[in-house]
């Protein structure tokens, strides 16, 4: 594969004022090659946090995209995408704000040569360390599960070939763009690292995670989910189901569906 000398960082933001600054200042420690160009682009999604006025203040170069509604995070990320490639971007990493990248995160992803690479991600469920090492899907229920080990040396030691990796963090080459094109929009939250993930494959490009490329995801694990964020959940993997699932076992894909559904809204 072609040298990469110009990547983009797109950072979807909303009320992650806190979170986004810790981010920003781990990238800032990123080793660059000497011919290498880093440019950070974040979409604000009409965050009430301050945290637009927070970024400008700590790191005025940035360049932001302010939206004046929640977009979603898909429709976020493309408008990120789509300044980078105006500005020739050879890569694009897309990256969660709450997560903090080592210096060495780009140079591991380069070397991966592939056309959509991602590192291990590193998080905490109920005080543990967890590793997670990409997703899988079962076809018949149009069902996600993430390929996650409490060891990590038990995880590369096991590693299996992830149908999808996770939108937490990603290095796109620019030819996935124009290839299969942009995030699908209609999945506004969750999922649409899936699709994408799927479509690459269709399109018959290279997807790895990569073992020795490690992320920590600062994800609060005792925050239960809101009744917005569970209904684009819930709706998003209808949509899923829809698009992904053979039609002969889409019955059996929509009960399950429906009896998640019931389950996640008892919890409200």
């Amino acid at each position: 594969m072609a040298p990469i000398t110009k990547i983009a960082v797109i950072i979807v933001s909303y009320n992650n004022s806190k979170q986004i600054l810790q981010c920003l200042d781990s990238l800032s420690s990123i080793k660059l090659a000497p011919n290498c160009n880093l440019k950070i682009i974040i979409v604000d999604n009409n965050s009430q946090d301050e945290c637009v006025t927070k970024l400008r203040q700590k790191y005025p170069q940035l360049q932001i995209i302010t939206n004046f509604r929640n977009v979603g995070f898909a429709a976020g990320v493309n408008q990120g995408v789509k300044k980078a490639l105006h500005h020739h971007a050879q890569a694009v990493l897309l990256l969660n704000p709450d997560t903090v990248v080592p210096a060495n995160l780009l140079d591991k992803l380069l070397k991966a040569n592939a056309d959509i690479a991602a590192p291990v991600i590193k998080f905490k469920r109920q005080d543990q360390w967890w590793y997670d090492f990409g997703g899988k899907i079962n076809q018949y229920l149009g069902k996600t599960y993430h390929l996650e080990y409490r060891n990590i040396e038990y995880g590369i030691k096991n590693m299996e070939l992830p149908d999808y990796l996770s939108g937490c963090c990603l290095l796109i080459r620019s030819n996935v763009f124009q290839k299969i094109g942009y995030l699908n929009e209609k999945y506004f939250l969750y999922f649409e690292d899936v699709d994408f993930c799927l479509r690459a494959r269709q399109a018959c490009l290279t997807l790895k995670v990569v073992p020795d490329a490690l992320i920590t995801h600062h994800l609060v694990s005792t925050r239960r989910k809101s009744t917005f964020q569970n209904y684009q959940l819930i709706k998003s993997n209808l949509l899923f189901i829809n698009d992904y699932v053979i039609w002969y076992l889409r019955p059996l894909a929509y009960i399950y569906w429906l009896a998640r559904a019931v389950k996640i809204l008892a919890k409200w």
